[in-house]
C-alpha cells in the first residue's frame, strides 16, 4: 500500500478537478474519504504515541511487526484463515494469545534514553 502525503492528495483533487470529467467526481468522492479515513487513524495512533507511518491505516490497539516463520508454519496459518473464514491478521494474533495463555511472563525493562 502506499501512503501519499496530504500535499500530493491535492495535488491530484487539483488535476482532476481540471479535467471537469464527470467520471472524475466518484472517484474524488472515493479518495477524499479514503484520505479523511487515514487522518482519522493518524490522530488515534498519535494519541497513543505510535510511530504514525508505520501504523496508518490500523485499528486502535493495534500495530505492525515483522516476524520471521517457515513457510510450512505460514502456509497453515494462510489454510486456517480461509478454512475459518478468518483475517490472517486475526487468526496469527489468536495463534500468539493461545501460547502466550497460562505463561509466566517477565515484563522487559525499557531501554535508558
Amino acid at each position: 500500500m502506499y501512503t501519499i502525503t496530504k500535499e500530493e492528495h491535492q495535488s491530484l483533487v487539483n488535476a482532476l478537478s481540471e479535467l471537469k470529467y464527470k467520471e472524475a467526481a466518484p472517484f474524488l468522492m472515493f479518495f477524499d474519504k479514503k484520505m479523511k479515513d487515514a487522518e482519522q487513524k493518524t490522530e488515534n495512533n498519535n494519541n497513543t504515541g505510535i510511530n504514525n507511518n508505520y501504523n496508518i491505516g490500523l485499528t486502535e490497539g493495534w500495530t505492525r511487526e515483522i516476524f520471521i516463520v517457515k513457510e510450512k508454519t505460514l502456509n497453515k496459518l494462510k489454510d486456517l484463515s480461509a478454512t475459518e473464514r478468518k483475517d490472517l491478521e486475526i487468526i496469527t494474533n489468536e495463534a500468539f494469545e493461545t501460547y502466550l495463555e497460562g505463561k509466566k511472563i517477565i515484563k522487559e525493562e525499557e531501554p535508558k534514553k
